[in-house]
C-alpha cells in the first residue's frame, strides 16, 4: 500500500484568483496509480470551466520503500470560466475594445483579439465564441499546431449602442 505526505497551499492573487498548491510524494507499492488517483480527486475538487490544473510528477521504480512519487499540484481559478466546446483554450489572453461607430453615429464598433494555446478543435472553440446577437463585419483567423495548437483571431463586431 502506498502512502502518501503532503502539504498544501493557497494564495489569491491582487485580482482576488485563487492557486491551490499540493506538493507530496508517495511511496510504496503502486506509487504511480496512487499518484493518479490523486491527481483525478484534485481535479474533481477544481473543476473546468473555472478551473485550470496543472502537474507535475517524477516517479522511480524500486526503492527500498518502494515505488516512489514525487509530485506538485496547482488548480487555478480562471477570472472567465472557460467556454466548453469540443475545444478548450488552455492559456492565452482576449483584448476587447469598443469605439463609436464612425460612418454610423448610434452603433459601436467592438473588436476582439483572441491569442489562445487550445487542448481540442480549435475550430470548434472559435464557433462556440462567435457572437450570435451582433453583425460581424471584420474577421481574421490564424491557427498553428507544430509547437502547439494555437488560434490567433480578430473579430469585429456591430451594433446598436447600450447593446
Amino acid at each position: 500500500m502506498a502512502e502518501d505526505s503532503f502539504s498544501t497551499g493557497k494564495s489569491v492573487d491582487a485580482g482576488g484568483l485563487a492557486t491551490i498548491s499540493r506538493t507530496g510524494q508517495i511511496v510504496g507499492d503502486c506509487a504511480t496509480a496512487a499518484f493518479l488517483a490523486t491527481l483525478k480527486t484534485f481535479a474533481a475538487e477544481h473543476p473546468l470551466p473555472g478551473w485550470i490544473v496543472e502537474f507535475e510528477y517524477q516517479a522511480s521504480a524500486s526503492t527500498r520503500a518502494g515505488d516512489r512519487v514525487d509530485y506538485k499540484l496547482f488548480a487555478r481559478q480562471l477570472a472567465t470560466p472557460l467556454l466548453s466546446a469540443a475545444g478548450f483554450a488552455v492559456s492565452g489572453s482576449v483584448a476587447s475594445r469598443a469605439e463609436p461607430d464612425e460612418l454610423e453615429p448610434g452603433r459601436v464598433l467592438t473588436v476582439a483579439d483572441f491569442d489562445l494555446e487550445v487542448a481540442g478543435d480549435p475550430i470548434a472553440l472559435a464557433a462556440t465564441l462567435r457572437p450570435v446577437s451582433e453583425a460581424i463585419v471584420r474577421e481574421s483567423l490564424k491557427f498553428t499546431s507544430i509547437e502547439q495548437r494555437r488560434i490567433r483571431w480578430s473579430l469585429a463586431t456591430i451594433a446598436p449602442a447600450g447593446n
